[in-house]
Parts: structure tokens; C-alpha cells; sequence
């Protein structure tokens, strides 16, 4: 299952990272994809909890590295350390490697990375400064560059690219795939399909319609893109209908003036209406499992307290096993 450093969720288990393994054993699951920030990783994680990591989400770190010149100087830090990652491309190197370092070290199979691009104003208005292939380009000269300082050019854990429903990597294209994997000079890296994210990309509006669009897009890829998904993060986002109502649209009429505090404020009463992270209650769910047969399943939900967190993992478990 998905689990962080933190508060939000460690607060739940009381700080307390044998009575989250006690939780996860108890519920039948083998460990956490731990998404972790810019922080030190905590000292005291029992070994063998951490099975994957999930690596800091920098919605803005594309023009870190292919511009970093139109980055505001006058940028808040806190908009730096999360939203661009870093302010030059040399320390957004560093903070990445530091990253995986954190992944290899916790002996992580794989660590996740988004492969997209996302303005704050654009998660409203659909106006996105970049295109598919430009952050795709983008990206794959980023990885590169990084691998390119380990042994062999090869990084130090495996590379899950993650697809969103913005700009980038989708999975709506083959063509994309592609263009990207052709450009990419090491191995050690595979994808990882989100179900959620690609049926927020599909105008999904009731779950079984959803699973038959996410296997037709599946279906649509090519055999060898399918065997690299290594894995999945299994969760249900029936969005469609907000998303027809509150996409293309102008942001609050406040929103420029707002600091980067206060309009992440905003956009997290929005996102999570589009990005659900529900569990699935249709067992033909179980179809996309058995399209990709992934060699890890991880259960990624978002919820408000550790009884919800059991009854989402319960429901959805039902249904695979």
C-alpha cells in the first residue's frame, strides 16, 4: 500500500513504524511504496517494511531543466523545494540523485517518477506550456544526465515512469512511448501504470465503463510496452463528469496574486476531485491485472483516517483474491 513520512499518515499509527508493519501484516499486504521528501529518510523504519519508493512529485521540475532562466528570482523557497525541485539544473541533479540514493539505501525494487509537466494556473485553464513530446524529450535528457554519473550509466535503483493525465507520459500513445524509450541510454527502468490517472485522462464517468476504457487503451500499446509495466498502482477515479464542468476554466480570480501556500491550499481542494484514488467495487477490475500481470500490485489510496485506509484496502482486496 502507499504510505509517506509524513504526518498525515504516520499520526495514524501513532509515529510508530512496527505498529504500521503489525497493520500491514494484519491485512495481508507485503509492505509499503513509501513516498518520500526532501527530508532525511527516518532512521528507525524497520527493514523489509519499504518494498518500493515513490519519489517526490515536482509538478514544475521540467522547467527547472530546460529553462531554469524563467524561474521568478524573487521565488519562494518553499515553491523551489517543491514545485521546481530546485532552482538550477545542477542542484535539481543533486536533489534527485539524493532521491534514489534514499531508494537504493531502503533496498527499494523501484523508485517512481512522474513524467509530466503541469503549471499551477494550467491544472485549471488546460492552456499547458509544454506538449507530450517536449517533456518526454525533456525528461529523458534528465534521466540520462543522471544515470550517466553512476557506474555504467546505470542507476543505482530501477526508474518507474509513472503516467498522469497531463502532458507527458499518458499512455494514450504509443508513438510517445516510443519517441521517449528510443531516447533513453541505460536499462534500468521500467514503467508503472496508474489506473486512476489514465482513466482521469479517458472521461470516465462510472467505474465498469472506466475499466473497459483503460484495457482498450492498454490493448492500443504495443506488446513490448505492456512488458515493461512492472507494476501498478491499483486505485478507481470516476471523474468525468467534474472534470466536464470544471476543466478549461479560468482559476480563482485571486489565484496570481496568491502565494505558492495558498494556491496549493486551492488546488487540493480541486485535484483530489479529479484524481480520486478510490477503491475499485467492480471486479472486472481484476481484467487489467491479469492484461499487465505486473510483479507488484500496490493498493494507492488516499483517505482520512486508518479505518478508512482498512475498509478501502479490505474492499479492493476482495476483489483480486
Amino acid at each position: 500500500m502507499n504510505f509517506s513520512e509524513y504526518p498525515v499518515d504516520l499520526e495514524r499509527f501513532n509515529n510508530d513504524w512496527e505498529e504500521i508493519r503489525t497493520f500491514i501484516r494484519q491485512e495481508g499486504i507485503d509492505g509499503i511504496e513509501l513516498l518520500i521528501g526532501s527530508d532525511m529518510v527516518t532512521p528507525d523504519i524497520p527493514g523489509g517494511l519499504v518494498k518500493t519508493v515513490h519519489l517526490p512529485g515536482w509538478f514544475g521540475w521540467t522547467r527547472t531543466w530546460d529553462a531554469p532562466q524563467t524561474i521568478p528570482a524573487n521565488c519562494d523557497p518553499s515553491e523551489i523545494a517543491y514545485y521546481y525541485g530546485a532552482k538550477t539544473k545542477p542542484e535539481l541533479l543533486q536533489a534527485f540523485q539524493e532521491n534514489i540514493e534514499k531508494a537504493a539505501n531502503l533496498q527499494a525494487a523501484y523508485g517512481v517518477l512522474h513524467i509530466s509537466h503541469v503549471e499551477l494556473e494550467d491544472v485549471y485553464t488546460h492552456s499547458f506550456h509544454y506538449n507530450s513530446k517536449e517533456i518526454l524529450s525533456t525528461a529523458a535528457s534528465f534521466v540520462n544526465t543522471v544515470c550517466s554519473e553512476y557506474p555504467n550509466g546505470e542507476p543505482p535503483v530501477t526508474l518507474a515512469f509513472e503516467n498522469l493525465w497531463w502532458p507527458g507520459l499518458t499512455f494514450r500513445s504509443e508513438e510517445d512511448i516510443r519517441y521517449f524509450t528510443d531516447l533513453l541510454n541505460f536499462e534500468n527502468w521500467m514503467f508503472l501504470l496508474d489506473t486512476g490517472h489514465l482513466m482521469n485522462g479517458l472521461n470516465v464517468i462510472n467505474e465498469h465503463e472506466g475499466i473497459q476504457k483503460v484495457i482498450s487503451a492498454l490493448e492500443s500499446l504495443s506488446d513490448e510496452t505492456i512488458e515493461r509495466i512492472g507494476a501498478i498502482h491499483m486505485h478507481c477515479s470516476t471523474s468525468g463528469a467534474y472534470q466536464q464542468t470544471h476543466l478549461n476554466c479560468s482559476p480563482p480570480p485571486s489565484f496570481s496574486a496568491m502565494s505558492y501556500g495558498e494556491k496549493m491550499i486551492d488546488l487540493m481542494q480541486h485535484i483530489p476531485n479529479i484524481d480520486e484514488h478510490r477503491p475499485y467495487s467492480d471486479s472486472s477490475c481484476t481484467e487489467i491485472i491479469d492484461f499487465v500481470q505486473p510483479g507488484f500490485l500496490v493498493h494507492e489510496f488516499i483517505t482520512r483516517s486508518r479505518e478508512e485506509l482498512k475498509q478501502n484496502l479490505r474492499k479492493q482486496k476482495a476483489l483480486i483474491h
